[in-house]
């Protein structure tokens, strides 16, 4: 029986042989060495029409800081690579190529990671061998390579023949995308390791240390302790977990991963090789959310019981490694046929098992107040495990941050390579599927799949089924659909009952030629439902009257629109949508208009304790139009304070600009003791558009601001003429936060009824070690005109500022003693000692800052100023900083100034200043640094 088989599989190899590549490797690890030595046999087709042969070397990508990877994770704002010691790195060494006779094949390195051997022209096949070893690289840079305890995971690290596409080679460089391309490949593995050490991957095991694989374009190596490993066998198939799991969560896992490889072999085939999921592919595919917590003084709690919990997690993971194994792809250019699969099925795998299966688990019934479950009032804990997708992508489309579904990998932003590889495009597939059927959508999928058992699934081929295989018109969702970047924004502008008809006229603002869908109710229940196609700008659709109360556009369609908040329509109602209140904020609810109340307290020196409450419609999705009410009674004043803004969003679809922001605001609160201010102001934001991913940000910001402010009875002739004033900005901002070279600049122009004046700044931050970065600051500024002769007011400050604009959040503006007058800003010239200085001609100033040792850092200023009718003057001053929450609160301690040795001129505890910023916007922005 034995020989049998195995003259069964010989014959298949050499039938396999002879349509694609064949690569035997022989790997040799003594352990804990960084060094493994690879014997690899390549019987190949040619991939160039000369004598050339081109290879891939991607081990090479790991060694230095300026190959392809190192700068794909600066731009990602990880430099592991970057600073990795030599030891930590990796590359290929000690590289022979050798043909049939043992000769020596030439060989040069086109780049760092191609390789192009001279070859004899001509030949069917290529037969030759290359010896070399391999130092790998440390496991921390991206979870392949060498671990501490000896371990190994491996992949992409030997040499790959080069994919063949139109006549050309792919250039393909590793960026640690999983995005590379291989050509269908016959693998054997022959290893060699140390006693105390397993081999586990992704191909079948023959006998002992001999592994095979056919139809792969890549595998998965890993070498490690036994005792981490866990292998489930089922009748489907055998998965191997190559790290260290839950005991609890193992002895359970074997049901549920039977009945989801069942699931899967329904549309993807049956397995041949076993699954094997690493730890970096389980964090890879990890679906969120789900995982037990731990609260600190309370433990562990389960957001969902264990079963259901493992449920989740193991189809993101399976889906996952079972695609990958059945479905070959360009992965650079056709990621999303696979990725969107991998989606899709998911989705589909949660609807049949989890139908009502609510997206916060048990929180909400868990959570009690006076046995009352407050968070049963809000919409979020409404929404179901099915909408996940399409949650996560709404989030980021409504902030046009979308690419088009088939962007090549490598383009797509970091959050779009899962945003719009996986979410959008299964979500896609799930709209396709509803329109065409889910039947028919099943059986084109698994007709393709099978037929393409031994060959790529290309985009073109993908199209070629479904039009073959349906006798719809599927032409909108590979000609409109796939290639643009905003698909679906319809609104429904008006619905009129004219006779025995409703005469709905709906706005197509894609101007694409897409399908919509009509869904038409009548007391809660639908009664009439239709599809339509049409790119016209407007369409106007005639339905029979049934006496309809609401009218929905893409009702029950997965793919979210633009703006949801147009699809629906009361024709009945004075307003299109009724009014909704809610408590902080919620999911949306599109079909209501939402006002949100919240609790609003704050503080200042002047009005004290503000108590009041904010009222908004600002939900936990980006929307195109914002308010925010803050009405607060002053404590300190005893009278009402309170602020109002409100912004509108354009988002073009092409052009300069990403987003347009227009604004405007007022308030009215105080700035010392029983005298108020009054401020108006009008404002834009032009945002340009960028490389996706690219870190670099640009924005255009215009602004004009009236300010009107209450003067004390014995106010002076000069505060009396600088009591309302205007102010017109324009400025240009620039920020690249990079982890390497983090760079913020910004110029502007303000033009008031007292002067005219033009600043700017620029930042840049070094990171030069692993852990120490240096700043720069460079602040200049100069007046073009200034007619206040007697008041400094709008003067540039050296260590402190006027804020005349009331941006600033100062806890105590017009404190001139005391501790609110110690708190800094970092605006105009920075300095921190207390010069009291300001300057009504020009002020230049540099401030630097290097770290010293954990949260310590040294600081020193120097600048120029100069006042009218004086010389120009030359100041500095250092100290110590304590960052004990870096850019929110430091604390600065002045050593030597121009003012002398400051700890010993007295009342040094009225030299020490503080920074402070309260500002939650700014918190956000920080945590998001190059995620987009």
């Amino acid at each position: 029986m034995k020989k049998g088989f195995i003259l069964l599989f010989f014959l298949n190899f050499l039938l396999l042989s002879a349509q694609s590549d064949s690569i035997d490797i022989h790997f040799s690890y003594e352990g804990f060495s960084p060094i493994v030595d690879v014997q690899q046999r390549f019987d190949v087709l040619p991939n160039s029409s000369n004598n050339e042969y081109f290879i891939y070397a991607w081990a090479n990508a790991y060694k230095d800081k300026n190959t392809t990877l190192a700068k794909t994770k600066l731009s990602n704002r990880k430099d592991e690579l970057h600073f990795a010691p030599i030891s930590d790195r990796g590359w290929i060494e000690d590289l022979r190529f050798l043909d049939e006779n043992n000769k020596r094949i030439p060989y040069t390195y086109v780049d760092n990671e191609i390789i192009k051997l001279i070859v004899p022209k001509g030949k069917d096949r290529l037969k030759f061998k290359a010896n070399y070893s391999i130092h790998l690289p440390h496991a921390k840079i991206t979870n392949y390579g060498l671990k501490e305890d000896g371990s190994l995971l491996l992949k992409y690290f030997f040499l790959q023949p080069g994919v063949k596409k139109d006549d050309y080679i792919i250039v393909q460089h590793y960026k640690d995308f999983e995005s590379l391309s291989g050509n269908h490949t016959h693998y054997e593995l022959h290893t060699n390791i140390p006693e105390n050490f397993e081999v586990y991957t992704d191909l079948k095991e023959i006998r002992p240390n001999y592994y095979v694989g056919d139809k792969l374009d890549f595998f998965q190596l890993a070498v490690v302790s036994s005792e981490v490993v866990e292998t489930i066998s089922t009748e489907h198939g055998d998965v191997i977990f190559g790290f260290d799991m839950d005991s609890a969560d193992v002895a359970k896992l074997k049901p549920v991963i039977t009945e989801e490889l069942a699931f899967l072999k329904n549309t993807l085939g049956g397995l041949k090789e076993p699954l094997f999921i690493s730890k970096k592919s389980y964090s890879k595919h990890k679906f969120d959310g789900v995982q037990d917590i731990d609260i600190p003084l309370v433990g562990k709690y389960q957001i969902f019981d264990t079963e259901t919990r493992l449920n989740l997690e193991m189809i993101a993971q399976l889906t996952s490694a079972y695609a990958d194994k059945n479905i070959i792809v360009d992965m650079r250019n056709d990621h999303w046929i696979r990725n969107g699969i991998k989606a899709y099925l998911q989705m589909k795998y949660i609807e049949q098992k989890y139908p009502d299966l609510l997206l916060s688990g048990n929180v909400s019934d868990d959570i009690r107040l006076f046995n009352i479950r407050p968070l049963k009032m809000f919409e979020a804990s409404k929404l179901k495990m099915t909408e996940r997708s399409k949650i996560f992508y709404q989030m980021f489309l409504t902030e046009n941050l979308d690419q088009a579904i088939n962007t090549p990998f490598d383009e797509l932003s970091n959050l779009n390579q899962k945003n719009v590889s996986y979410f959008k495009t299964g979500l896609a597939f799930e709209n396709f599927s509803t329109y065409l059927g889910e039947d028919n959508f099943h059986f084109i999928l698994q007709k393709m799949i099978e037929d393409h058992c031994c060959s790529p699934i290309t985009a073109e081929s993908f199209e070629d089924y479904f039009k073959t295989y349906t006798d719809k018109d599927v032409s909108w969702f590979f000609d409109s659909f796939i290639p643009n970047r905003k698909n679906l924004d319809f609104a429904i502008k008006n619905a009129k009952f004219k006779g025995d008809s409703t005469i709905i006229n709906i706005r197509n603002k894609t101007e694409l030629d897409l399908p919509f869908r009509v869904s038409a109710y009548e007391n809660g229940v639908k009664t009439y439902d239709t599809w339509t196609i049409s790119k016209d700008k407007i369409t106007s659709l005639s339905i029979p009257n049934n006496n309809y109360d609401l009218i929905v556009l893409n009702d029950s369609i997965s793919f979210p629109d633009f703006n949801p908040r147009n699809n629906y329509y009361r024709p009945k109602n004075l307003f299109r949508r009724k009014l909704k209140f809610g408590l902080v904020t919620d999911y949306p609810s599109y079909e209501y208009n939402q006002i949100f109340l919240f609790p609003d307290i704050g503080w200042n020196n002047y009005d004290k304790l503000q108590l009041g409450v904010s009222v908004s419609n600002k939900t936990i999705l980006p929307q195109i139009w914002t308010y925010k009410i803050k009405p607060q009674y002053s404590t300190g004043e005893t009278t009402l304070t309170g602020t109002f803004s409100t912004s509108y969003n354009i988002y073009p679809n092409q052009g300069w600009f990403r987003k347009i922001k227009l604004q405007a605001g007022m308030g009215y609160r105080h700035y010392n003791k029983g005298l108020s201010y009054k401020s108006y102001s009008l404002g834009t934001n032009f945002t340009f558009n960028k490389s996706p991913r690219s870190l670099r940000n640009r924005s255009i910001v215009t602004n004009f601001q009236h300010i009107d402010r209450e003067l004390a009875l014995d106010a002076s002739p000069e505060d009396i003429e600088l009591k309302e004033y205007k102010l017109y900005n324009l400025g240009y901002q620039y920020w690249n936060p990079g982890v390497i070279h983090e760079k913020k600049a910004f110029v502007n122009f303000q033009l008031s009824n007292k002067f005219s004046k033009i600043y700017g700044e620029f930042y840049w931050r070094w990171k030069f070690s692993e852990n120490k970065r240096l700043g720069v600051r460079i602040f200049g500024g100069s007046f073009i005109n200034h007619s206040l002769e007697n008041s400094d007011y709008f003067d540039f400050g050296l260590d402190r500022i006027t804020d005349y604009t009331f941006s600033y959040p100062l806890l105590g503006r017009s404190e001139t003693s005391g501790l609110l007058s110690q708190q800094f800003v970092l605006a105009e010239g920075g300095f921190k000692s207390n010069f009291f200085v300001q300057a009504d001609q020009y002020m230049y100033a540099m401030n630097l800052e290097y770290p010293i040792w954990k949260i310590f850092d040294l600081y020193g200023d120097m600048g120029i100023y100069k006042n009218k009718l004086q010389p120009t003057k030359f100041v500095y001053d250092s100290g110590l900083r304590v960052r004990l929450i870096p850019d929110f609160l430091e604390i600065y301690l002045p050593i030597q100034s121009s003012l002398g040795f400051e700890p010993t001129l007295g009342a040094y505890h009225d030299r020490i200043r503080f920074m402070l910023n309260l500002d939650l916007g700014k918190v956000i922005q920080y945590w998001q640094r190059g995620k987009y």
